[in-house]
């Protein structure tokens, strides 16, 4: 085995619009990143236009970044403990993809200066946000996206 390969480690996530065959795979992280480990919203929001995926039956796929709305995460990734941490009070949102599926989660929003609102927040370049969910965590595609609604409580 290579070393890239050693260097790597899997996180288990759901990819949506669901496929046939394909709603299950596991992403590949690094361990040591430029900041310590490599999170997945750091992988989604590179400027790669594909990343390597693994099947459940362990084949490797090249997936494009354009045809996924959102990427599940059953368990709190890293970056969203991380971010707990520094935002004490999340926007409770809910999303409609164009697919006709719907998010509930929490927009953690964190921006320099005096731009905090969740408009400035959607404009960032970064294709990919991070949605905190009652369990797990969604990153969803900026592009992907149809709408979204404040709500008062998640559901």
């Amino acid at each position: 085995m290579n070393d890239l390969a050693q260097d790597m480690r899997e996180l288990q996530v759901e990819i949506l619009p669901l496929h046939p065959g394909f709603t299950h795979a596991s992403v590949f992280l690094h361990h040591n990143g430029a900041h310590g480990p490599e999170h997945l919203l750091e992988r989604l929001n590179s400027s790669d236009r594909f990343f390597p995926v693994k099947d459940p039956d362990g084949t490797v796929r090249l997936l494009a970044k354009a045809g996924i709305a959102a990427l599940n995460c059953a368990k709190d990734p890293e970056e969203l403990v991380e971010l707990r941490t520094f935002l004490p009070s999340p926007a409770p949102v809910r999303i409609r993809l164009r697919d006709g599926s719907e998010l509930n989660g929490e927009l953690l929003v964190l921006l320099p200066g005096e731009r905090h609102r969740a408009l400035d927040f959607l404009n960032t370049p970064e294709r990919f946000l991070l949605l905190a969910r009652p369990t797990g965590a969604s990153f969803v595609n900026k592009d992907w996206i149809d709408y979204i609604s404040p709500t008062s409580e998640n559901r």
